[in-house]
């Protein structure tokens, strides 16, 4: 969970949707 705080900006698409799965 503490890789969508310190994820990159290049990484935010990505990082949004794998934290939408999570907390589906």
């Amino acid at each position: 969970m503490s890789t969508e705080i310190r994820v990159p900006a290049l990484g935010e698409s990505v990082t949004e949707a794998t934290v939408a799965q999570w907390f589906k």
